[in-house]
């Protein structure tokens, strides 16, 4: 399993990648620390792309199920059972197959509203 944390200011859109995806990894999981954003006008936008060829050409004029993909997480949002803020928003994604050594993943974040940092934590499994 290989891990990648990053710290990001989410202000302005900022581009994370492209990095290589090690053979043998089928699943990417994404978690945003969300414990400040507590203004539910906050929403952050992320677009995944993958690159089957290193990087020559991408997701988004090459479908590979499930890419390209988009999420979307709110601010604000508060947990039924708790009443709690949800402290972290996330994605889990299956990796397209076949392994290949050129695979390649960039994203693209997109902050609409009030303005914060988080911390993502990828993991590629």
């Amino acid at each position: 399993m290989a891990t990648l944390t990053k710290t990001l200011n989410l202000t302005p859109a900022p581009n994370i990648g492209p990095f290589n995806i090690p053979l043998g990894a089928s699943q990417l999981n994404l978690s945003f620390d969300s414990t400040s954003w507590t203004d539910e006008n906050c929403r952050l936008f992320v677009w995944l792309e993958l690159s089957l060829d290193g990087g020559v050409s991408w997701s988004k004029s090459v479908q590979t199920a499930p890419f390209p993909m988009g999420f979307e997480a709110v601010g604000g949002a508060i947990d039924q059972n708790t009443g709690a803020l949800f402290t972290t928003k996330g994605l889990s994604t299956p990796l397209p197959q076949p392994q290949l050594s050129a695979r390649r993943m960039r994203g693209h974040f997109l902050v609409v509203g009030a303005p914060f940092t988080t911390t993502v934590t990828a993991t590629i499994i």
